[in-house]
């Protein structure tokens, strides 16, 4: 029987999710490899299938079909020679975002060079592929200001300061998914460390916090101790930090630095190994950099006034530049001061921050996203320092719950959450919730995963909602939802969906600003085209184009589901429009495939109530029906229908 190629699977399995015409260079673009090669996959590919009442036909000038003629053959296929593929290569990635952090934790992981030749037989490809694929690593390295030293006959390998290689090592050389715990993730966790020294880091971490009366969010546990790992792991291999360019007197008197003194005062006796000042620093830092414990005196009075004047700014910059009024939340207020005070340690530190749902902030919560964009500009502008699209996306929880607070239901039903992320990713679960179910939900508490067992359950609640998977023994129905919570959740939790705006977006769409199945290359492209034509139409000045181009470089518009939705920086528009280009195949939008592209505009000086804008944008992109629908478009009646105009 013939064995298929990792690749193989990966073209097999785009043909059964998309069930249309599929274009050969989309599939040599995003499996990284020539057009020849996609050819001669399909080949043997149809070599397999036919004899199992399936095969791909090629249509000249649009690509391949795939064209299904027994249904119970070719599926009695997939489920048994197909699946047996997958899992013998299931630790082979297939597509491009794949094959880099492969390559990356390779050599993060490795002292030594590694030859490309080495790669490639790994990765079932060629070295040619493999030079391509090392750009795309260079590129994530550089964000860490770390090189790819080259050494003729030896290979690559990664070289930097100590700190920066640890930083890119805990953002990329995890496994790690925000609904499974760390700890759950035994088998990737084998590979590095036996079980019980595993156990034995938990445990003293969770004691030396414990004693301290620290607590930190399933995720801020989760990072100190992938931070920790890494130290242990480093030092181990004879790595350790020297030097650390920074001012360590006020590190030395915070209340964090005799924590994390007597972490690894109890971890040197037990891993052999000695951590020297540097290295307590450095968890300092980081530790620093997950909770508030304690400032010195000198500075609480001049961080608390600073940060409070901050808020003010922000929430004005936000009012003035979305008319969205949050200035009277004491909650918010609270929250983001507490948010803040550790972020600010962030930024000065200079430590990366990891964000698991910020592509989930930015698709389901694009109104909150750009008010957090705002924020960001307005605390890059007061310290002199650029803000992560991480932190962005933590500023948007925030600034999201406040929005949640504003149409939520007061009324009550009885449950628990449990969420991994945080308070303000879990208030802004809980405001969700309250907004799908305001009339029959009551949040009796929030607790993280690790503190669930010492929660009081048993006639205090009805359910549990949860945004990991909880294997304990639990005497109550437990849902599991995604922390950004979507239409599948809510649909979980009650049988029925929640209720669509009923706002009408006609007077937003123009005939002259809508363009089908367009022939284009790029990003910069379509935004010039969308540009130029905006121009035209005098809805906007020759600044337009520059403005939209300057909101991308803060963080990419695309937001999954071949959609992208770009705008200004700012609002600069006569009136306020949408504007509409769906593409012939899709292009590349910061590392995204896009095909369908919502330019969004706002009026100058807008003191209009938009949101039901924001809600007509986050259903199309939740839709992936009907996102293939509007692209399949071909004209203006059948869009107008599709996008209820009339």
């Amino acid at each position: 029987m013939i064995q298929l190629h990792p690749r193989s699977i990966f073209i097999l399995e785009e043909f059964l999710k998309t069930k249309s015409v599929i274009n050969g260079n989309y599939l040599s673009k995003f499996a990284n490899v020539s057009s020849r090669t996609i050819r001669a996959d399909i080949k043997m590919l149809n070599l397999l299938i036919r004899e199992h009442g399936a095969v791909i036909q090629s249509y000249r000038g649009n690509g391949y079909l795939l064209e299904i003629q027994d249904d119970h053959s070719f599926y009695s296929f997939i489920q048994t020679h197909h699946q047996k593929n997958i899992g013998n290569h299931s630790d082979v990635p297939i597509d491009q975002t794949g094959r880099v952090l492969y390559i990356l934790r390779r050599l993060l992981g490795s002292p030594d060079y590694i030859k490309l030749e080495d790669l490639a037989d790994e990765l079932y490809v060629s070295k040619s592929t493999v030079n391509n694929l090392i750009k795309d690593v260079k590129k994530l390295l550089g964000k860490y200001k770390l090189i790819l030293e080259k050494r003729p006959n030896y290979g690559v390998s990664v070289k930097g300061d100590e700190f920066d290689i640890r930083s890119c090592m805990s953002e990329y050389y995890f496994n790690r998914d925000i609904h499974t715990p760390l700890m759950q993730n035994v088998q990737y966790l084998l590979k590095l460390f036996k079980s019980f020294e595993i156990e034995t880091v938990k445990e003293i971490m969770l004691r030396s916090l414990k004693e301290k009366d620290m607590g930190l969010s399933d995720q801020e546990f989760e990072n100190l101790l992938v931070h920790i790992i890494i130290s242990i792991e480093r030092i181990r291999s004879g790595s350790v930090i020297t030097e650390i360019n920074i001012d360590t007197k006020s590190i030395k008197h915070s209340k964090e630095y005799p924590i994390s003194c007597k972490m690894l005062s109890e971890l040197e006796k037990v891993f052999s190994i000695h951590f020297p000042y540097e290295e307590s620093i450095y968890i300092t830092i980081h530790l620093m950099g997950t909770k508030v414990a304690s400032y010195p005196s000198f500075e609480v009075a001049s961080k608390e006034e600073t940060v409070h004047h901050m808020i003010e700014e922000i929430l004005q910059a936000v009012f003035e530049e979305m008319n969205i009024d949050l200035q009277h939340d004491e909650e918010l207020k609270l929250n983001m001061a507490e948010h803040l005070y550790v972020a600010l340690n962030r930024i000065k530190y200079g430590l990366n921050v990891r964000n698991p749902i910020i592509q989930d902030i930015k698709t389901q919560y694009p109104l909150a996203f750009e008010a957090g964009l705002i924020a960001s500009k307005v605390i890059s502008d007061k310290i002199n320092k650029e803000i992560e699209e991480g932190e962005t996306g933590y500023l948007a929880i925030h600034l999201g719950a406040s929005i949640e607070r504003q149409k939520k239901n007061r009324k009550q039903k009885r449950c628990l959450i449990v969420c991994a992320t945080g308070k303000g990713s879990a208030q802004l679960l809980k405001y969700k919730l309250i907004e799908h179910f305001g009339g029959t939900l009551d949040i009796v508490d929030i607790v993280s995963y690790y503190n669930l067992k010492d929660s009081i359950l048993d006639g205090q609640i009805d359910f549990i909602i949860s945004t990991v998977t909880i294997d304990q023994d639990i005497s109550v129905p437990v849902i599991k939802v995604n922390t950004i919570l979507g239409k599948d959740d809510v649909s979980k939790i009650r049988n029925n969906i929640f209720q669509q705006h009923s706002g009408d977006i006609s007077a937003h769409v123009k005939s002259e600003l809508v363009f089908l199945q367009q022939q284009m290359d790029s990003r910069e492209e379509v935004i010039r085209f969308l540009s130029d034509k905006i121009v035209d139409l005098q809805l906007g000045d020759t600044p337009f184009c520059a403005a939209v181009m300057e909101r991308e470089a803060c963080s990419s518009t695309a937001f999954g589901n071949l959609v992208a939705i770009p705008h200004p920086i700012k609002n600069m528009s006569q009136e306020t429009f949408i504007a509409f280009c769906t593409l012939a195949k899709p292009v590349d939008w910061g590392g995204t495939p896009v095909q369908l592209i919502c330019l969004f505009s706002v009026q100058k000086d807008n003191k209009s109530d938009l949101q039901y804008l924001y809600d007509f944008l986050y259903n199309i992109l939740d839709n992936k029906s009907t996102v293939d629908k509007i692209i399949g478009c071909t004209n203006h009646k059948e869009f107008n229908k599709l996008i209820h105009v009339r």
